[in-house]
């Protein structure tokens, strides 16, 4: 499998981090108790299980697209190459992110901050748990690759779908409940691209869309449900269904509006291409958005608070992308 971009997966990711935003956007204000009898609020708080469904699953999915071929190019500049994009921007983007997390302390609802931070290297840090999780999936997959050779992504899968089918039993121990969550999204990845090429009427057509909508929706009624009655381990098996037509619906999504190459696309093709970048620098600008709206100017109209914020953090990381690139510091910042 080659690494040459191809144009819906770069929309498709373009497309998942603008999710992960207003995610994050919808989540700040969730997660804020003091906004509960706010009009808007029940809804908002809808809209985060929608996108927490399936966002994430869909992203090591992406993951594991290019990754396939990987015993074919097994070797230790590849391998540095793949560790310092993973863990330069997560130590990187989290001491930034811890620093104003101190500072806004008495603003912000997680309450971590420095001290949180130092704990980086052991612990998954904020919305960095992404990048740690992630590389420590790379790193089994390295490991099996080099015991197995070519069956190697085959024994990953295999050993994805154990970990998956015995999670909820599997104590809280440092990030293996996380790994065993995530890892059968990137495993399946490796086999997705050749899946829909092979497959390719199931994609990227107007009825295609429709039927992964219906799926999707099908899905996550049931599975919000069982979320909603409090059964967790039902619930975890059925969140696989919605990030699997969730993770379907995007990618047909993403190969029919690559198709007319207008500004809806190439925007997305945009974000794609530069998704590891807003991944970790849109949080600042996401919460001091909120805080200045929310706590500041006292604005009640929380929908409208989500579409500004979003729009300010999404600006906010083309700007940073675009001085990066200007200044020449992207393998500094971004590895």
């Amino acid at each position: 499998m080659s690494n040459k971009r191809i144009e819906w997966i770069d929309v498709y990711k373009g497309m998942l981090i603008f999710l992960v935003v207003l995610g994050h956007a919808f989540q700040g204000i969730a997660s804020d108790h003091t906004m509960t009898n706010y009009p808007g609020y029940t809804s908002i708080l809808y809209s985060k299980w929608i996108i927490y469904s399936f966002h994430m699953p869909a992203f090591f999915l992406a993951g594991g697209f290019f990754a396939y071929c990987l015993f074919t190019k097994l070797n230790k500049l590849y391998f540095w190459h793949r560790f310092r994009r993973l863990a330069q921007p997560y130590f990187i983007w989290g001491f930034i992110t811890a620093i104003f997390m101190q500072l806004a302390s008495h603003f912000t609802n997680n309450g971590q901050g420095l001290r949180t931070f130092l704990y980086s290297p052991i612990r998954p840090f904020s919305i960095f748990w992404f990048l740690y999780v992630y590389l420590f999936i790379f790193i089994i997959q390295v490991i099996l690759v080099i015991l197995f050779n070519d069956k190697g992504n085959k024994v990953f899968l295999s050993l994805a779908v154990i970990l998956f089918l015995v999670n909820p039993v599997i104590p809280q121990l440092w990030i293996v409940k996380s790994v065993s969550t995530y890892m059968i999204y990137y495993a399946l990845g490796l086999f997705t691209l050749s899946f829909v090429s092979k497959c390719n009427n199931l994609f990227g057509k107007r009825r295609s869309i429709v039927f992964w909508i219906i799926m999707f929706g099908m899905f996550f009624g049931i599975y919000f449900v069982y979320k909603k009655q409090g059964l967790p381990n039902i619930a975890y098996y059925l969140n696989f269904l919605t990030a699997i037509t969730g993770s379907g619906l995007f990618i047909c999504l993403a190969m029919f509006v690559s198709k007319f190459h207008n500004w809806f696309s190439n925007m997305n093709d945009y974000f794609g291409k530069y998704s590891m970048q807003i991944y970790v620098v849109h949080l600042l600008p996401l919460a001091c958005a909120r805080i200045l709206l929310l706590r500041v100017l006292h604005f009640d109209n929380l929908w409208l608070v989500t579409v500004i914020i979003t729009i300010i953090s999404m600006l906010s990381c083309v700007f940073v992308i675009e001085i990066s690139r200007k200044l020449h510091l992207e393998k500094i910042l971004f590895g």
